[in-house]
């Protein structure tokens, strides 16, 4: 397993998928690709805020997103250079299934159950989605 795949959103149930990452990586020598969905769009369908609001809003999303980014790498600085970090804009589980696609990975870890909110919002639906649908080996921890 050389390039592997984790999804996070901030919740403790992802910190234990870094955590099985960082020993799947250990053990093969792989690289670890730390994936966080910002889904804006739903944001915008659920709320009836001004234009100004919403912005403001897609701007504090995408900063606690890369602030999610930025713990999960520090979470696995032991693995320094093998690390790195993406952000996607979209609907979770099609974004994320996107990205495996294109990425070539040979695992995706998962957290069973995640944050409720925007920022990735609800993994526990997403974990459903991605497993029946995921092309490669998946992890699902608890």
């Amino acid at each position: 397993m050389r390039k592997i795949l984790v999804l996070v959103d901030g919740s403790d149930n992802a910190t234990r998928a870094l955590d099985q990452a960082k020993y799947m990586a250990e053990l093969t020598g792989g690289t670890v690709t730390i994936l966080c969905v910002c889904d804006i769009k739903a944001a915008k369908s659920f709320l009836n805020f001004s234009p100004e609001k919403t912005i403001e809003l897609q701007v504090q999303m995408v900063q606690n997103t890369e602030a999610i980014l930025e713990q999960a790498k520090d979470h696995l600085k032991d693995l320094g250079d093998r690390v790195s970090t993406a952000m996607v804009e979209g609907n979770p589980a099609e974004e994320i299934l996107d990205y495996v696609k294109k990425g070539d990975y040979d695992l995706a870890v998962i957290g069973a159950y995640g944050t409720s909110g925007f920022t990735a919002s609800m993994i526990g639906t997403i974990a459903r989605k991605v497993i029946t649908a995921i092309e490669i080996p998946i992890l699902v921890v608890h």
